[in-house]
Formats: C-alpha cells, sequence, structure tokens
C-alpha cells in the first residue's frame, strides 16, 4: 500500500482458493514527523509522573533549573521559586507518588543535603522542606496517590508511616 507522504506498507498476506482476506487495521507511518518545540533546553531528564498530566524536566540535575511541564495545558513551571534554597544545588533523587502530582525531591547543595515535598498545581507549585521527616528514610520510600501526604518504608524489619502534612 502506498501514499504520498507516508512509508510504503507491505506484508504477505494468507490467500485461500474461494475466499476473502481482509485486514482489520494498518498503520501507515508518515515519511516527516512534525515536531512541535514546546520549551527551551537543554534539558537532559525527562521524568514522566504516572497519572498526573506532568512531565518532570531537569537541566544538569539542577534543582534551580527543574520545570513541571503539563501535557494537558502545554505549559511548564518552575519547580522550585526563585526563593528556595535551590540555587546552587543538584538533584539526586525523586520519588514519585502513582496517581498523584506529588513528587519529593532529593538534593545535595555545599554542604548539606535536603528533601522537599512538592505538590504541582495547574500553575503554581507547594515546596515543603521536609528533610528533618526523612532524611533518616531509605533512598526506598513508597507512597500512593490515594494518599500522597503519608510516606511509607521499612525500618528494622517493620513498616513505618510518616504524615508529611502533620509532619509526624
Amino acid at each position: 500500500v502506498a501514499l504520498d507522504g507516508y512509508k510504503t506498507w507491505s506484508a504477505v498476506l494468507p490467500v485461500e482458493k474461494e475466499k476473502a482476506t481482509a485486514l482489520d487495521k494498518i498503520l501507515l507511518v508518515p515519511k516527516k514527523w512534525q515536531v512541535d518545540r514546546i520549551l527551551g533546553g537543554p534539558f537532559e531528564n525527562i521524568i514522566p509522573i504516572p497519572d498526573s498530566g506532568y512531565l518532570l524536566l531537569t537541566k544538569a540535575s539542577s534543582g534551580a533549573e527543574a520545570v513541571a511541564y503539563s501535557y494537558k495545558n502545554d505549559t511548564g513551571i518552575p519547580l522550585f521559586a526563585e526563593s528556595d534554597v535551590v540555587k546552587e544545588s543538584t538533584i539526586t533523587g525523586v520519588s514519585i507518588a502513582p496517581g498523584s502530582s506529588d513528587i519529593i525531591v532529593r538534593m545535595e547543595t555545599p554542604g548539606d543535603k535536603k528533601i522537599f515535598w512538592v505538590k504541582l498545581f495547574q500553575d503554581k507549585t507547594v515546596v515543603k522542606d521536609v528533610t528533618e521527616l526523612l532524611s533518616s528514610v531509605s533512598q526506598n520510600l513508597r507512597w500512593t496517590g490515594q494518599a500522597p501526604g503519608q510516606v511509607f518504608f521499612l525500618a528494622g524489619g517493620e513498616i513505618t508511616k510518616i504524615d508529611l502534612e502533620a509532619g509526624a
């Protein structure tokens, strides 16, 4: 099958005497794809935030240049406001709650390590420093979109919960 502007499609089809051969669907692939440049870079990492409508974009793991891109609204918002302590920091880890637009971001600043809980909204982010609560927690903390303010992890073989909203 050939169509102008598309790559030719071909396949070997079984043919039986006195029977029709039908195809349910075929996919014609364009020779050239339309590409829309949506945000200036150079970004080095793209991290999908499942079921949230956002992608987390980072430049050289720099916290100061992290952007939450909403593919639903086609907009990007800075993850951290200029007032946050992230100017000379690097992102060392990200934990995502599936089904939620909340993120936990681990960062290293000169001489310090920080952990932030970031809540993404349509036009802004709300950032809470949760370093004191989570500094002793392993990198493998887990949480769920049904309870994004609660973090679960194993400590000494026991399941432990921290409520980020309450700070305990």
